[in-house]
């Protein structure tokens, strides 16, 4: 190799690392300006988050008022309802409440009388032809197979 292809060489490889030494400066150029304005995003982005949370209270604070004014709302509603049952409870009893005795007098008509003479002969007339044995229970008796319950079961 001579001088002249070496220095020729040499020369193109000079020109070559210059302009890699161009374009990787404008590669950091390009870097930190999207690093800045990466950077100058994500402050934004985090102002903004900030101010989306801060609204999102605002509007919680704006339902939980708006669900107290339609609790109070439905109390109230709730409230004038029961005063309206009572008023009309308590009409409805004083319109058709009526005492025992003044029932017992409207519906019952008076009943006749019936002498004493004529209520013992009529007692009398019917324990004379029923048969008593049959209208009497006795409890605690035990019961057996084949038994005669005449026999057991006496007036004496």
């Amino acid at each position: 190799m001579t001088k002249e292809v070496m220095a020729k060489l040499l020369s193109t490889a000079f020109s070559i690392v210059k302009s890699q030494e161009t374009v990787i400066q404008n590669l950091e150029t390009n870097l930190e300006e999207y690093y800045c304005e990466l950077s100058d995003a994500a402050a934004e982005n985090k102002k903004l988050k900030s101010e989306c949370a801060l609204e999102v209270v605002d509007l919680q604070r704006d339902v939980v008022k708006l669900q107290r004014g339609l609790l109070s709302e439905k109390e109230k509603q709730l409230s004038d309802l029961r005063a309206t049952v009572v008023a009309s409870v308590e009409d409805t009893v004083k319109a058709e409440f009526k005492s025992y005795s003044s029932v017992v007098q409207k519906t019952q008509p008076p009943s006749p009388v019936i002498a004493p003479l004529t209520l013992k002969s009529v007692v009398r007339t019917v324990v004379e032809e029923g048969d008593r044995s049959r209208s009497v229970m006795v409890f605690g008796l035990e019961e057996k197979k084949d038994e005669k319950l005449r026999d057991m079961v006496t007036g004496q």
